[in-house]
This record gives structure tokens, sequence and C-alpha cells, in this order.
């Protein structure tokens, strides 16, 4: 009974201290109370107040629901808070009244405030740590990604890029390195190698490798000089020659001390055998300018002679200097100087226009003695790599002997056709005086028709007639030079009858023929028209010349004609007229 008033102190003590402890949490950590029942906020220091950027008075009776970033978070904290009635450091994401995000840990214990089942929660900002904790990994992850993007990139480029300690081993060696130099078997790292390792494995593989074998010793040299240093190193691997250019440099810690040698190397095998290359086409292109006859010459954009080959003396007798001297009309001719003109005007447009066309141009020109030459020049434009017009190259060669031989012949010409048109002028005029005896005949001959005759003289004044008229249409024709020279005789088209036309031709022979030796027969086949529509002269001017011929080569034996019908194709009638004889024939090689 006397120690009941002792343990009511004590307890009561107790109360006080632990209010103590929480009026000390209240002033340094922010603290919220909110009712276990609707979440609705019960209490809230100031220090919560200002956290959650929101006034007390408004804070209180609002649901906490609304700072949670994830529902989630909350109805897991609210499970373990009531399971044990106590939780500690449970980190989540909330908002502020202002939506800025905080990190935070929450320490929470069940209790009763005011007479209300409540939570009682402590909160601790850790998103400066948070944030200093996602940029710390931000950066590891960056540094990560910036290490393998650097490694990457080595092993893209084709050159070789390396990093050696003090003992010449490897301590970096991109691809180029593994697979061009060191050629290391696939997946094989040559970290902690050096190049003797690699150098013996391949000899011991049977591969012929020199490579470095001749060099000095470029990797000693930088190490002793401390500076960087280029050098050109080359020797055989597997049999096969490289050259290498290699820049090289000492390695330095943050603290200056030397740690090894970093280097690169670009493979300059084809650029040396390029320029040695070139080195022998530019002493072949200078052997075959200085001696080559045709005059090689260039210009620049504004057509200013840059260079010519000697041979410009030999053709102008200017030396090189003096014809590069000269102006660019200077030594051209009065009437070519404005052609010239216009030419280079022309070339300047289209070549800037990218229609780098080879053009070919003749020109006149004074040799330095004074007498003119004939000069033919082809010129082609010169470009860049980016398509920039450069200039023109030039050949120009002499011409004067080809266009004297074009001037004569074109006197020549010129001749020929002048007698050519005296012979016409001629023919014109003696048409008349050949013509008006022939119409003479006929004339007669028509005017014997109509006398008694028996038939056999009407079969001989008939032929007559026919073959006359034949014979002054032919000489029409050859006197009518200007259409032999246009060759523009026209094939007449009129109807005329087939059999008796034949039968004429055949008969105005008659009288030419030795009927003792010689028979002379005419077959006419089926189916033949007794009317056509065509050049009746032109078909007695082919039959005299055949018939005539076979009657001329004929001795003995027999000539025949025949006419048949081949074929009809759109209403047009193909004939077929064959004259045979049994004279001395063509000789097989002048058949053709």
């Amino acid at each position: 009974m006397e120690k009941q008033p002792q343990n009511t102190e004590q307890l009561r003590s107790e109360i006080e201290a632990l209010r103590g402890e929480l009026d000390k949490i209240q002033s340094l950590f922010p603290v919220i109370i909110t009712s276990r029942k609707d979440d609705t906020v019960v209490h809230i220091n100031e220090i919560a107040a200002r956290f959650f950027e929101i006034p007390i008075g408004q804070a209180m009776g609002t649901s906490n629901f609304d700072f949670w970033e994830n529902p989630q978070d909350k109805q897991d904290f609210k499970q373990k808070l009531q399971l044990s009635g106590r939780i500690s450091d449970f980190e989540t994401a909330i908002y502020t009244a202002k939506r800025h995000k905080r990190y935070v840990l929450l320490s929470a214990y069940t209790t009763t405030y005011q007479q209300v089942d409540a939570y009682y929660i402590i909160i601790t900002d850790i998103t400066q740590k948070k944030e200093t904790e996602r940029a710390l990994q931000k950066s590891q992850t960056r540094h990560q990604d910036l290490s393998t993007l650097m490694e990457l990139m080595a092993d893209t480029v084709p050159d070789l890029i390396w990093a050696k300690d003090l003992d010449d081993n490897y301590l970096f060696a991109n691809r180029a390195v593994c697979e061009k130099l060191l050629m290391c078997d696939p997946g094989e790292s040559p970290l902690g190698k050096n190049d003797l390792f690699f150098a013996q494995r391949e000899r011991q593989r049977g591969h012929e490798h020199t490579f470095g074998e001749i060099c000095i010793n470029s990797d000693s040299i930088v190490k002793e000089k401390r500076s960087p240093g280029i050098f050109l190193e080359d020797g055989l691997v597997r049999g096969k020659y490289l050259m290498l250019d290699v820049h090289k440099a000492p390695m330095f810690d943050e603290s200056g001390n030397l740690i090894g040698t970093v280097g690169a190397g670009r493979d300059v095998t084809q650029d040396i055998a390029t320029r040695n290359e070139l080195k022998r086409s530019e002493a072949l292109y200078r052997l075959l300018a200085d001696n080559v006859r045709d005059v090689i010459w260039t210009t620049d954009d504004q057509l200013h002679i840059t260079y010519t080959t000697p041979s410009i003396e030999d053709l102008t007798g200017y030396t090189p200097e003096e014809f590069t001297n000269l102006s660019s009309e200077e030594h051209l001719t009065p009437q070519f100087r404005k052609i010239f003109r216009s030419v280079s005007r022309f070339l300047l447009k289209e070549a800037r226009r990218n229609s780098p066309n080879t053009r070919l141009w003749e020109f006149k020109l004074y040799h330095k003695k004074g007498h003119p030459i004939w000069v033919e020049t082809s010129t082609s434009a010169i470009y860049d790599n980016n398509g920039v017009f450069q200039g023109f190259v030039c050949v120009t060669r002499e011409t004067t002997k080809r266009v004297h031989i074009q001037h004569e012949l074109t006197r020549a010409k010129e001749d020929a056709l002048s007698a050519s048109q005296a012979k016409s002028d001629f023919l014109a005029n003696m048409s008349h005086e050949i013509r008006t005896p022939m119409n003479g005949v006929l004339g007669m001959l028509q005017l014997l028709q109509k006398t008694s005759l028996n038939s056999e003289q009407i079969e001989y004044v008939d032929t007559a007639l026919s073959s006359g008229t034949s014979l002054l249409k032919i000489i029409s024709d050859i006197l009518d030079f200007s259409k032999i020279e246009a060759g523009k005789i026209e094939l007449e088209e009129h109807p005329f009858n087939l059999k008796p036309t034949i039968q004429s031709i055949v008969a105005s022979f008659d009288n030419l023929v030795n009927h003792q030796e010689v028979s002379l027969e005419t077959h006419f086949g089926r189916n033949l028209p007794a009317r056509i529509i065509g050049d009746e002269t032109r078909l007695r001017q082919i039959l005299f010349n055949l018939i005539g011929n076979a009657i001329k080569f004929t001795t003995a034996g027999k000539i025949s004609i025949h006419l048949t019908r081949v074929d009809t194709k759109n209403d047009q009638i193909q004939l077929k007229i064959e004259v045979q004889d049994s004279g001395i024939g063509i000789v097989t090689e002048k058949i053709p």
C-alpha cells in the first residue's frame, strides 16, 4: 500500500519522459497522425506541414491517400502496420500538395490519439540521398556506356589502336591489332602479352612473320624521350607484306608518372604502292609528253594556258614558255579570232553546267615564222573530286595537209559538177534535134499503115511502129538528164494487152535470127490475164535487152521466152518471164 504512490509517481515520470521524447521527435522530424478508420489526418506538426507544402488547417481532416505515389505501397504499409503494430524505415515515394515528388522512410506505430485509433507516422526525407544514389548510378552507367562506346569505336575504325605497360605488354588492343598484326585466335585477348609472344607463335605455326624485326625499337624511344614520335614499321605477317604509319606517345598517370605507351597505326601498304605507281606513271607521262608529236596542253577555269608539251615548238615555232605567255587569240588568224571567242564562251558555259562532252574544233593560226597553219583540237573538261570545274585538257594536231586536200577535192567536185552541167546543157540542146527525126520516122510508119498492105506487110509495119515508139520513150528518158541525176524515173501505170505486147517484142527480133540454126519460141502459161496495168515501156526495155543478148551470143540451138503466172497478192498479179538460150552462157565467177 505504501509503494503505490511510488509506482504511480514512477509511471507519471515515464509518461512525462515519453512525452518529452515525442516532443523532441516532433521538433526534429515531420510527424503526421492519421485515423485508422478513414485515413484522415487528425494531427500534423509544423515541420510536416512545410514538408507537404500545405497549411496545417487545410491538412487537418484530409485523407493522406492524396500524398501516396503508388497506392500499392500504401496498402503494403497499412497491412504490415496492422500485423505487427509497428514498422520502421518503410521506403516509398510521395507527392506534396504542390506535386513535388519526395522519397521518404516511414516509421510508424499504432496508438490512440484524442480517443481515436490512429497511426503515428514519423517521416524521414531521403530525397537528396536517393537523388545522389541515382546520380551516382547514372554516372557509373554512363561511364560504363562510355567505356563500351570507346571500345566499340576503337574496334570499328580500320586503324590499329593499342596501349602497353612499361614492359611493352598489351594493356589494350582493338580488333584491328588482333586481326591484322597479332593474328589472335577467335575470342583470344592479347592483354598481358607482348609482340614477341605472337611473333614466335606465328613462326611455330609455320607462318613467315618478320614484322618489326628490322625496325627501330620505337617503344623504347618514346619512353626514353617521354615525347610522341612518328615511325614507319613494316615486315611480313603470314608471308604478306604490311607497312604501318605509326604514331606513338608516352602514357602518364594523374601524378605524372610514366606508366606505358599508347599508339595508333594506319595501314599504308596500298598507299605506298599507289604512291610509287603514281611516281612511275608521272615519269611515264612526262616521257610521253616530252616525245609525243601531238600537242597536249591544259588550261585553268578561265581558259588561261597552264601547261603545254614541248611538241608545241614543232607545231608553231614557239617554245612552251613563249606559247603560254601569248594571249589566247594572238596566234589565231583574224577570221578565227571571233570564232574562238564564241567557242570559248560555249565551252565554259557547258563545262560549268557539268556537261563534260569531248569536243573537236578546227582553227587556222599563224606559225612563229608568219605562215598560216591549220590545227584540229579536242577539248575535255577537268573536274575535282567534288565535281567543281577546274579547266580543260586539250590535244592539238596539225591538219594543214588534210585541209589542202579537202580544198582540192572541193575544187575537183566543183569542176565535175560544172562539166556535168555542161553535159546536161548539151543533152538538153540535142534533145529536140534527136526527137524530131525520130518523130518523122514514126509519122511515116503511121502513114504507111493507112496504105494498102498485105497481112505480112501490116505485121512488119506494126512491129516497126511499136519498136520505134518504145525507142522514142527510152530516148526521152535518157535525154531527161535531170531525172537520171535525181533518180526520179517513175514507173507508169496504164492498161495494156499482155500477150500482144510480148509477141510484138519477139517479132521485132525475127529478122535478126538465123532461123536455119536458131529457133525463136514464145510460150505462154495458163491463167494469164488478157490485160494488165503496169509500165509497158519498161517491160519492153527489159525484154529488148534480154532477148537481144540471147540472139547476140547464140549461134545455134534455141531461144525461148516463157511467161507464167506465179501468184496473186492483194489484187496484184505476179508474173514470171524467163529468157532461155543455148548460147555460150556466163562464166561462173561473173554470175554475181
